[in-house]
């Protein structure tokens, strides 16, 4: 991760295995160049997110972070490359 305090670690409980997930969840702004995960959950109301779904960001949907220094973060997903403000990129949780 690239240093900043926009990460936590979750960890779920699922009685009806005896066991446990163990994820890190963190803002897609807070990902490395290179590494890879899955959206978790997308915090943005109206048109955003419902534009995020058309693009095809949602849920378990799986991203490659290309270049995250300044100005927009850009990633792969579904083999298209796309780009999306830091702002609005900072409501969409990824597990790692």
């Amino acid at each position: 991760m690239s240093g900043n305090d926009n990460s936590y670690h979750l960890t779920i409980h699922n009685d009806n295995k005896k066991g446990m997930i163990d994820l890190n969840i963190i803002n897609l702004t807070a990902m490395d160049n290179n590494e890879i995960g899955k959206i978790e959950e997308i915090n943005r109301c109206g048109n955003a997110q419902k534009r995020l779904h058309e693009l095809g960001l949602y849920k378990d949907a799986e991203i490659k972070m290309l270049k995250n220094d300044r100005g927009p973060v850009i990633f792969s997903l579904s083999g298209s490359k796309l780009a999306l403000g830091r702002n609005l990129a900072s409501h969409i949780k990824i597990s790692v």
